[in-house]
């Protein structure tokens, strides 16, 4: 087992390679077992969507279901 991210930039132009870079950073600080192995640029959850709850809480079983065994996961460059 190894850790996935599902990320939600800030600013939806971010490119696949500037996330790249940063958790590329983000893992040099992070002991192996805590480093991201692959991740997902996703759009902000929204309970419109089903992923939140009306009062803004993650649905957290909703959104593994919908991203949990997602082919597109993108492995980070350290890791194959």
């Amino acid at each position: 087992p190894h850790l996935s991210a599902l990320l939600v930039p800030r600013y939806p132009e971010t490119t696949d390679a500037a996330i790249e870079e940063v958790v590329a950073q983000t893992n040099t600080r992070l002991p192996d077992y805590a480093r991201i192995r692959c991740w997902k640029k996703v759009r902000p959850f929204t309970a419109h969507a089903g992923f939140l709850t009306p009062n803004g809480r993650l649905r957290r079983e909703r959104i593994a279901a919908a991203f949990c065994l997602s082919p597109d996961m993108k492995p980070t460059g350290d890791h194959p």
